[in-house]
């Protein structure tokens, strides 16, 4: 996971994917969401806002009971990617 968080910062969002594949993760829980939330923000970057919500949906609902700051985190995103990335729905 931090190979995938460096090559965000290295601002380099299509090789994070790749860098998430090999882990073995649970099926729930706050390091799933966490390896789900870098993903979607690689995919937010990459200009695939559709993944990307799909994927922070995915997170939210594997942290069911767990961690509230990450869940305040994902619904930010959220928040952020129908305000500036998908048409007005006004």
């Amino acid at each position: 996971m931090a190979r995938a968080e460096l090559l965000q910062l290295l601002g380099r969002p299509e090789a994070v994917g790749d860098a998430l594949q090999g882990l073995h993760l649970a099926r729930h829980g706050p390091a799933r969401a966490y390896a789900q939330q870098l993903l979607a923000d690689a995919r937010e970057k990459q200009g695939d806002s559709d993944f990307a919500l799909a994927t922070y949906r995915e997170a939210l609902e594997t942290l069911t009971g767990s961690l509230p700051l990450r869940q305040v985190v994902l619904y930010q995103r959220m928040s952020y990617l129908h305000i500036t990335r998908l048409p007005d729905l006004a």
